[in-house]
């Protein structure tokens, strides 16, 4: 669901016809989709005659503390979509931290292209640096951008009822909407899915077990 919504947003902001404030974080705003396009560039190390041959698309603006962003002031933080040349279209992930991370839209050679943009210091983070560096809201990035490994409800929360729902999966009570992940590179110990929990490489009831004494703060 959140590729498709990601997919939408993306569309919607290319034509500049989205502009959406969810909580604090400003979508696009006001159909600027490329509003910081130069800045991002000269951050990432190129130089001014690259502009034309890069493909950039601000996606959120935020602030580190939370307060709505404004068309008169500079947000602390940009999700940004970047390419450079040629691209091509196909759905990649890459395991950062407690996430996968889906990008529906690669470069080629391909790798996530999406980066996180601190205005403050004009660093571009790739979203790994970024988690990496913990920082301000990247859960909430994170969130947004892929799923959390083990939330096989889809819900945003980890808890017992992901477990619980691994568990019917299996007695083949219910069922999971739990696709392979397309890894732009496969590493031992990433999830070979959501449900993974454990990453095991497999969806089995250690993985609900394994949720259940993450909940409780045992290690599993």
């Amino acid at each position: 669901m959140k590729r498709i919504i990601s997919l939408i947003l993306v569309l919607l902001m290319v034509m500049g016809l989205c502009s959406v404030t969810v909580g604090a974080f400003n979508y696009a705003q006001n159909g600027l989709s490329q509003k910081y396009k130069m800045e991002f560039i000269l951050a990432y190390g190129l130089s001014e005659e690259d502009f034309d041959y890069c493909r950039y698309i601000n996606i959120l603006e935020y602030n580190a503390d939370g307060s709505e962003t404004s068309d008169e002031a500079t947000p602390d933080y940009i999700l940004s979509y970047f390419t450079m040349g040629d691209s091509s279209f196909a759905y990649a992930a890459e395991a950062i931290g407690d996430y996968v991370v889906i990008s529906n839209s690669i470069n080629s050679p391909y790798e996530i292209a999406l980066f996180v943009f601190s205005t403050k210091d004009n660093t571009v983070f790739t979203l790994r640096e970024a988690w990496d560096a913990q920082l301000p809201r990247i859960e909430e990035i994170m969130n947004f951008t892929g799923e959390r490994i083990g939330d096989v409800n889809y819900d945003d929360v980890l808890n017992i009822k992901d477990a619980t729902l691994i568990q019917k999966a299996l007695s083949d009570i219910d069922t999971i909407k739990d696709d392979g992940i397309p890894y732009v590179t496969y590493k031992e110990g990433d999830p070979r899915c959501i449900s993974d929990f454990n990453r095991d490489g497999e969806r089995n009831i250690k993985d609900a077990t394994a949720i259940q004494k993450h909940i409780v703060g045992l290690a599993f």
